[in-house]
């Protein structure tokens, strides 16, 4: 049975927790484990018992895809405290602007700016004409790189 055979299951409302952890052939009557690739039977009167007992013990199964804060500041290697830095934010906002063709008028929004402040408490609100020459600057600066390497190619362009 190839991978090709196999249904990735969503999550919906009502069904089990298990199915992200298992392919589902196509005639829905075995499933497959992700991670060591036994297979289980899957018809609706089986339950999901027998799936869910084999998750808890499966050798293969990686831990958790998500550590706890306490883990995260406590490892040694644990990154430098972290500095806002306003230039950088201001820049990343315009390129975020400009990738969701929003208007630069997003930036003064008083929704937007609540949502950054509660995400990050040193935000400062940045201006649309901030906003707006960041962009350009970025513009130009990718316009005569885009200059510099169509100068050094040896074909011909239209």
């Amino acid at each position: 049975m190839t991978e090709n055979d196999m249904l990735k299951i969503t999550s919906r409302r009502g069904s089990s927790q298990v199915w992200p952890h298992y392919f589902l052939t196509t005639n829905k009557l075995r499933a497959k484990c992700r991670y060591c690739g036994l297979i289980y039977t899957a018809g609706s009167k089986n339950g999901t018992g027998h799936l869910i007992r084999h998750m808890n013990v499966c050798k293969h199964r990686p831990e958790s895809d998500q550590r706890s804060m306490d883990e995260f500041l406590n490892k040694p290697n644990a990154p430098e405290q972290y500095t806002y830095n306003y230039d950088e934010r201001t820049a990343e906002l315009s390129r975020m602007i400009i990738q969701t063709e929003e208007p630069f008028l997003l930036a003064e929004h008083n929704a937007f700016n609540k949502y950054i402040k509660k995400n990050q408490p040193e935000h400062k609100p940045t201006g649309r004409k901030t906003v707006r020459s960041n962009a350009m600057k970025q513009y130009c600066e990718l316009k005569q790189k885009l200059i510099s390497d169509f100068a050094n190619m040896t074909c011909r362009f239209n």
